[in-house]
């Protein structure tokens, strides 16, 4: 992903997260690994902070879902 200074609907971005994610290559991503020589621990605590992201990500998406039903009352459009 590049950072630009456009606005885009949220979902746009999760959308494009979640279509970097599938391409994901796994004999890529071994070799990465490899190539940085980390060790077990390393490996531990980047799986662990790959699953606190998820959930995270998945709880801003429902929050936006949500406010999606709402937003139209409470703000002037």
């Amino acid at each position: 992903m590049y950072y630009t200074n456009k606005i885009t609907k949220p979902t746009e971005s999760i959308e494009q997260i979640l279509a970097a994610i599938e391409k994901f290559d796994k004999e890529r991503f071994l070799y990465a690994l490899q190539y940085k020589n980390w060790d077990e621990a390393a490996i531990d605590r980047m799986a662990s902070e790959v699953s606190y992201y998820r959930v995270k990500l998945n709880e801003e998406l429902q929050r936006l879902k949500d406010f999606a039903k709402v937003f139209n009352t409470e703000f002037a459009t």
